[in-house]
């Protein structure tokens, strides 16, 4: 599995993160296999807005698209696949809502550990 960062307009950030848009298309040039993981950046006028979002693959296909071309089927990621990706607390940070950005790349332990244990027990299910 990897997980690809890639640039996303705000116009379709927005509706990724809410679940709306379930899908991505995208250049075929990274060989995106199913369970890879898209972070995906918002991206406006020239630079990130520090906005992310991080979707699962569930599906590909290259049918009815431009050449070399790829329509990729996404959703959240499961709990299971982050852990085993990250290890349980950054997984269970993901989970949490925290900003995938921070998880991927500044997160301490310490940090997640403060932010596990912050969490009200009416959020737990």
């Amino acid at each position: 599995m990897t997980v690809h960062e890639l640039k996303i307009s705000p116009e379709y950030f927005g509706p990724v993160a809410e679940g709306i848009k379930t899908f991505e298309t995208r250049k075929d040039d990274r060989s995106y296999k199913v369970r890879d993981l898209l972070l995906l950046k918002e991206y406006k006028n020239g630079a990130f807005t520090g906005n992310a979002v991080l979707k699962e693959v569930t599906y590909l296909t290259t049918d009815y698209q431009q050449i070399d071309y790829v329509t990729l089927a996404i959703k959240e990621p499961n709990f299971d696949l982050l852990d085993s990706t990250f290890g349980y607390n950054k997984a269970a940070c993901l989970n949490m809502g925290c900003e995938p950005l921070w998880v991927l790349e500044q997160a301490t332990d310490e940090d997640l550990e403060a932010n596990i244990s912050a969490v009200d027990a009416s959020d737990v299910f």
